[in-house]
């Protein structure tokens, strides 16, 4: 029984994951409909940092409501996460930014801040997907 529960976990959770991965989400349509305008790199970067910024606006959200739904002892571990997310972000942004960015082309830059858009983007994805969790009767 425990393995028939684990597999259907399994495929559900990638079910979620799939779901999520082939939605369109309005920053994603913001930031194409922004990037569209002019290819220049420049222009490009600062769409996409602009789009990490909606991300960033979306993670402070859900992760708001989703403080709102726990208990203490729940809080204490989410704080936990939350700061060792935080923490693996800033090291994969500094491994970025040591390793890719400096390199001469601008399509480097473009690739870290790609980067750095995906990871905002899967967190908040996925705080997201937890307050569903959280809150579905």
């Amino acid at each position: 029984m425990k393995k028939i529960s684990i597999g259907f976990i399994i495929i559900l959770l990638s079910t979620a994951v799939t779901n999520a991965q082939t939605e369109i989400y309005p920053i994603d349509t913001a930031l194409e409909k922004c990037t569209s305008q002019n290819y220049m790199t420049i222009n490009m970067n600062k769409c996409t940092y602009d789009g990490i910024e909606s991300w960033n606006n979306e993670i402070i959200k859900y992760s708001d409501q989703i403080k709102k739904i726990l208990s203490k002892e729940e809080l204490k571990i989410y704080g936990d996460s939350e700061t060792a997310w935080k923490d693996y972000y800033n090291k994969e942004k500094d491994f970025l930014y040591r390793t890719v960015y400096e390199k001469d082309g601008d399509i480097h830059t473009t690739f870290v801040i790609s980067n750095l858009y995906e990871l905002t983007k899967q967190r908040a994805i996925r705080l997201k997907h937890y307050l569903y969790q959280l809150t579905e009767q």
